[in-house]
């Protein structure tokens, strides 16, 4: 597969230098310049959601989310330590508000936390898996900015649409899992 993507870039710039060269310059110090703006206005989102959550942890808040969440994740995750139930309600709580990126650190340790021994994923680990993949969002906060920078009128028009997919999808990957953990577990 590398070699493909290889002869693809070859002859791209084989077919740019013969057909415009005098785009080519130009066009990639543009991309370099979009790529770089766009990578710190998401940075911004991210950064300001992380320091909510660190916020939210530091004032113990993030208990309280936790035990606000604890009837659904006893439920879908039972058999886990206090700790890794914190560690999931605040990531559900950070993809609830759309900041997945800052969500992924309170991801990583709720896995480890789930770690039994070995590297055999547990049903938990899958069930959380699927569940931070389809993440249901109230506010996709990071979709919202992206727009908001292309210069949108109307950002926040994928906030309904948003909400009734990530549902959706959530709720089937979570069927998903329970029907087949029968035949795999």
């Amino acid at each position: 597969m590398n070699i493909l993507w290889f002869f693809v870039i070859i002859f791209s710039l084989f077919c740019s230098v013969f057909i415009n060269p005098d785009l080519i310059l130009p066009t990639m110090l543009s991309g370099v310049e979009k790529g770089i703006s766009l990578a710190f206005s998401l940075l911004a989102v991210y950064v300001l959601w992380s320091g909510i959550i660190a916020l939210l942890d530091n004032s113990g808040l993030s208990k309280k989310i936790a035990k606000l969440l604890s009837p659904i994740t006893r439920k879908l995750f039972k058999g886990e330590s206090e700790q890794t139930h914190a560690y999931i309600s605040m990531n559900f709580s950070a993809n609830l508000l759309g900041a997945g990126g800052a969500a992924t650190p309170l991801g990583i340790k709720a896995v480890e936390s789930m770690r039994r021994q070995g590297n055999t994923p547990t049903l938990s680990m899958i069930l959380f898996t699927v569940i931070n993949t389809t993440s249901i969002q109230l506010l996709p906060t990071t979709i919202i900015s992206l727009r908001a920078q292309a210069g949108s009128s109307t950002p926040y028009d994928t906030v309904i649409p948003t909400i009734i997919v990530s549902v959706l999808t959530t709720i089937i990957g979570v069927l998903a899992v329970f029907c087949t953990r029968k035949k795999a577990f």
